[in-house]
C-alpha cells in the first residue's frame, strides 16, 4: 500500500492502519494504492494502472513495466 496524506498522521494512526485495508476514506488523504490490481506472476499487460481508491482519482501510468511472468510484475503479499 502507498497512503498519502495533505496532514502529519500519527505513529498510532500509522500503527493502526499499516495491516488493514481502508473502508473508508481518513481524513487528509489524498491517494490510495493498493497495488492488488493484477495477478501473481500471470499476464498482466492489460493493466496500464494502479487504480487510486479514493475518490479524488489520482490514478498511477505504469511505465516500463513488463508485467508478465516473474519480473516487472505484480507478485504475492502478506495477507493482513
Amino acid at each position: 500500500n502507498t497512503r498519502l496524506y495533505n496532514r502529519a498522521i500519527s505513529l498510532a494512526e500509522i500503527q493502526a492502519r499499516r495491516t488493514c485495508h481502508l473502508r473508508d476514506q481518513p481524513s487528509g488523504i489524498i491517494l490510495h494504492y493498493n497495488y492488488n490490481q493484477g495477478i501473481a506472476f500471470d499476464d498482466n499487460t492489460l493493466l496500464s494502472q494502479l487504480k487510486d481508491t479514493t475518490s479524488n482519482a489520482l490514478h498511477a501510468q505504469l511505465v516500463n513495466f513488463s508485467l508478465s511472468g516473474n519480473n516487472s510484475n505484480f507478485v504475492f503479499g502478506t495477507n493482513y
